[in-house]
């Protein structure tokens, strides 16, 4: 918007020219007393609530502007003056060089910005709040209609041992979909934007970055959030080469997994979708909380989502005794079978899964137990382990209780058998437990992508405009493998 200098007075909406206010430093009076300092959103420092402000050139003396505030102010002990915002940078319009009002009124607040997957946001408070929050979700969650792509998403900056990535494609999670619509918190150094797995090349790094990563590396890796965008700051830590071996959109659906969220939500599509998890995940219950050692026998549950799609690769290439998995239907536990394999698969809809591994194991029972489906498996993981197994607890896919149907379980075998039942997730986890992970992954793993004994599986690649149309495929729960977005 230019700024007329001759007018006698204009107005600017306050959902385009607010954000910059907002970085501004303003002053306050307070008790009588001046005090500078950085203002953050209007209604927490009580600024204005309306939609606009009017800037006012006095007749009188034109040096010397006033600003009128619309909208009324917001009763708190210390009210800012906007005046004393806007009026030091009015000065700017008696310059010829100044064209625009953003220049005149904001002159230095420029940044670099990209391109992110955001949400629309149809009215103009709702724009306010994208523009200062930067949420991708509006109020933090939404439906699929309302993803799209925001191009003023600020740029990441990097510090300590983080390092800048041009991201070339991310991969999708069940936990996306939670978080969407509001049911997985994020951790609280996250940023706002979706998306957890990603690849691309190095553009910078910071002064603590591992000495092994220089600009221009091709990587892969796991992050705390942001993957859905054109950059992403990530830790070095949590950072593997990318092979030659192997594309961009193979390695960015090796790393991350969704665990499941504190409230598990009352939608069935959504709760019976959580489980598209991959490589790290499969590591982290296997050896970190499995204790997994070759000669051991190992179930998966949920064999045709990716965690387990992963998990019986690396269990039958690591010297398991026996892989078992389980599904929902015929078609998946084939495919674990053929595809995977997986000694057996039992379809958890027509028979008594617990009781088949039983008899496939002479009696003994299974050592390690991967499970995401909670109560409804709860009882059978007692029967189905063996002697001081372990039973690994990724999700509640069937609720956060017991409800009537479910089979009773017996504790009596949790005692006998000397059983460790271990929740985890992995999202939360310090970068120290993840580079551990990363490193297990490297060590596992890594050569048999490579020499092709390991594959990722993917389900369908879109581009990111078309993110609206892969969340729905992931919603539909009909996926054996990975989804994966690229950017262009």
């Amino acid at each position: 918007m230019s700024g007329p200098p001759e007018a006698e007075s204009w107005s600017f909406d306050k959902a385009e020219w607010w954000p910059r206010a907002n970085r501004k430093i303003v002053r306050r009076h307070t008790a009588g007393r001046h005090k500078d300092e950085a203002c953050g959103a209007p209604t927490e420092h009580g600024i204005t609530d309306r939609t606009s402000i009017r800037v006012v050139k006095t007749q009188e003396n034109h040096s010397k502007e006033k600003s009128q505030r619309t909208g009324s102010i917001a009763e708190s002990a210390s009210v800012a003056a906007v005046d004393d915002l806007l009026h030091p940078e009015l000065e700017a319009y008696n310059n010829p060089a100044t064209d625009s009002a953003s220049q005149a009124i904001f002159p230095s607040t420029a940044m670099s910005t990209m391109r992110a997957i955001g949400a629309k946001l149809p009215s103009a408070n709702d724009k306010i709040q994208q523009l200062t929050n930067r949420k991708d979700i509006k109020g933090g969650k939404g439906g699929i209609d309302a993803l799209f792509i925001n191009d003023q998403t600020p740029r990441p900056e990097i510090d300590h041992a983080k390092a800048l990535i041009k991201v070339k494609a991310f991969g999708l999670n069940r936990m996306d979909l939670f978080q969407r619509e509001g049911h997985y918190p994020v951790p609280p150094q996250a940023p706002k934007t979706l998306g957890v797995e990603f690849s691309g090349i190095i553009e910078e790094l910071a002064s603590e970055s591992e000495s092994s990563f220089k600009k221009g590396d091709a990587v892969f890796g796991l992050a705390y959030g942001g993957a859905y965008a054109e950059y992403i700051a990530v830790s070095t830590h949590m950072l593997i080469h990318k092979p030659d071996e192997l594309s961009w959109e193979q390695c960015a659906g090796i790393p991350e997994v969704c665990n499941s969220p504190p409230r598990i939500p009352e939608s069935p599509k959504l709760r019976a979708s959580l489980t598209s998890q991959t490589w790290i995940t499969a590591t982290q219950a296997m050896y970190l909380i499995g204790g997994f050692e070759p000669g051991k026998s190992i179930l998966w549950h949920a064999g045709a989502s990716a965690v387990s799609i992963a998990g019986q690769q690396l269990s039958s290439a690591n010297g398991a005794s026996a892989v078992f998995a389980t599904a929902r239907s015929d078609d998946k536990t084939e495919f674990c079978v053929k595809e995977l394999g997986s000694k057996a698969a039992y379809n958890t809809e027509t028979t008594d899964w617990a009781a088949e591994v039983l008899k496939a194991t002479d009696g003994k029972g299974v050592d390690i137990i991967v499970d995401y489906i909670g109560p409804q498996t709860f009882a059978g993981n007692l029967t189905a382990a063996a002697r001081d197994g372990r039973i690994v607890n990724l999700a509640s896919l069937s609720g956060p209780s017991f409800k009537p149907g479910m089979a009773e379980p017996n504790f009596g075998l949790f005692v006998g058998k000397r059983l460790r039942m271990e929740g985890s997730s992995l999202r939360s986890r310090d970068e120290e437990y993840q580079g551990k992970l990363r490193d297990q992954l490297h060590d596992h793993a890594l050569p048999k992508f490579k020499d092709g004994s390991f594959k990722v599986l993917i389900e369908k690649v879109f581009k990111w405009e078309d993110i609206q149309e892969a969340h729905r495929l992931m919603e539909s729960n009909k996926t054996k493998g990975k989804i994966i977005c690229t950017i262009s």
